[in-house]
């Protein structure tokens, strides 16, 4: 499950500018790698894409009860590791780093 949550999230944030707001069809691999990650988000609800940065493309992710509700204390930071050859199988591979977001 986390080599396609990788493939899905690598294959449409080449085409984001940064800041640019996820479209809500493209935010559930979001809310699975976070899971993953042994963090809490019961829907990823809103996401935005903030660029590119030397560890990987950073992600912002709000999670919430359901799509069109977030919560204010369940925001995460996601990074896609810049390694495109790296094969993800499990969550410590180092591909996708999830942490909580801090302004």
């Amino acid at each position: 499950m986390f080599i396609c949550i990788a493939i899905i999230l690598t294959s449409f944030s080449t085409a984001l500018a940064a800041s640019q707001e996820i479209a809500q069809e493209n935010l559930k691999p979001f809310g699975n790698a976070i899971r993953i990650h042994e963090y809490q988000c019961p829907c990823a609800a809103l996401g935005y894409y903030k660029g590119v940065f030397p560890q990987g493309q950073k992600f912002k992710i709000y999670c919430g009860p359901n799509e069109k509700q977030v919560y204010k204390n369940l925001v995460y930071e996601v990074i896609l590791s810049p390694d495109l050859d790296t094969v993800v199988s499990d969550p410590d591979n180092g591909r996708i780093y999830v942490k909580p977001w801090k302004d």
